[in-house]
């Protein structure tokens, strides 16, 4: 079930044939990508030449906020290979992705510039595969950053302090400085001007399942099941729940 805009979404990309967002942001460059079957619909495909570059202004908070998507890389974790998701700015700015150890990385104030600390999270990937999709995202403010992989949180650092400003006018998804890295295949890409709840990143997580498939996640422990009855979907956290039903919506209490 594909995203509608709310109050604190800040750029939504559906695909499906285009790579402008659903208030109509148009990506100043666009090169290299094309289109392949995703979650819901057609997703954009970043290959190796492809990636997406927008204008900041309004489409992304330096402060705080979520990235969410969902992944499917053309290549395996273990490939000692840097893929970034997204960038913004150098010197103090912001870097989600994956980097040559097999880390998915969650950077901010990139490279300490003024005598603050850089911060940042990690986590292994190795296991993962091409071909298979995951659900992706990464979290920032002047609290921690987080990173989530399938609706669960799987790392983490204290901040504790205000993020810089970032002065460089454009980011880019799937790139570096105009360099594509990413090589794979995003969709439902959501940016936000709050960090959303756990709550709000499982259902993310939870709208790409099959509906005859039951993810159940507590703690840092997903499994995957069949069910029957009421709901076919339905994931459980320390402080929350989340039910799909079989009409697709959710239940959550």
């Amino acid at each position: 079930e594909e995203f509608e805009i709310d109050a604190h979404t800040l750029l939504l990309l559906h695909g499906n044939g285009s790579p402008s967002g659903a208030s109509g942001e148009n990506p100043t460059h666009a090169p290299g990508i094309s289109y392949a079957e995703g979650k819901f619909g057609k997703a954009i495909d970043l290959s190796t030449l492809g990636f997406l570059r927008y204008a900041a202004a309004g489409n992304i908070s330096a402060a705080e906020g979520p990235l969410e998507f969902w992944l499917m890389p053309h290549w395996n974790g273990i490939d000692f290979e840097s893929h970034t998701a997204l960038s913004w700015g150098l010197w103090g700015g912001l870097l989600m992705g994956k980097d040559g150890g097999n880390y998915w990385i969650n950077i901010a104030n990139r490279w300490g510039p003024g005598g603050v600390p850089q911060y940042g999270c990690g986590y292994n990937v190795a296991g993962w595969t091409a071909g298979q999709w995951y659900h992706c995202a990464f979290t920032w403010s002047s609290q921690r950053v987080r990173i989530f992989v399938n609706g669960t949180p799987v790392s983490e650092n204290p901040v504790n302090a205000t993020l810089p400003a970032i002065q460089d006018g454009y980011f880019e998804i799937g790139a570096e400085s105009g360099s594509p890295s990413l090589n794979g295949v995003i969709d439902e890409l959501r940016i936000s001007d709050i960090v959303r709840a756990d709550a709000e990143i499982l259902d993310s997580y939870l709208r790409g399942l099959p509906r005859a498939e039951t993810a159940v996640a507590w703690g840092s422990n997903v499994v995957t099941q069949d069910m029957t009855g009421p709901y076919l979907a339905f994931s459980a956290g320390l402080e929350f729940a989340v039910a799909q039903r079989p009409d697709g919506t959710l239940a959550a209490w």
